[in-house]
């Protein structure tokens, strides 16, 4: 997880990256992560956490982390994700939440 931002007591984002599965290496080896298999994740919660719903990304933001989310008010939120491409330089992409 990178982020969390919690506007009240009950509603609260969180953000991150999915990791794949374990290679099964020890915790004392380091497992290497390639780049493109990364997926920024970004999910709420309206009860204090009890559960979680995943937020849709858009579709062009494949290998990505989401970095930091900011919830101002219980309806508005904003996330930065970090994309990185074969195919062009590394980017910062805001994102913007309202229900």
């Amino acid at each position: 997880l990178q982020g969390l931002s919690c506007p009240t007591s009950s509603h609260c984002w969180v953000g991150g990256v999915q990791l794949p599965a374990d290679s099964g290496g020890s915790p004392q080896t380091p497992m290497a992560i390639d780049l493109s298999t990364l997926q920024g994740v970004l999910a709420s919660t309206n009860d204090g956490g009890q559960t979680w719903q995943e937020a849709p990304l858009p579709a062009d933001l494949t290998n990505s982390v989401v970095t930091s989310v900011s919830c101002p008010t219980a309806t508005t939120c904003l996330a930065l994700a970090w994309q990185e491409s074969p195919s062009q330089p590394a980017q910062v992409v805001l994102l913007s939440y309202s229900s």
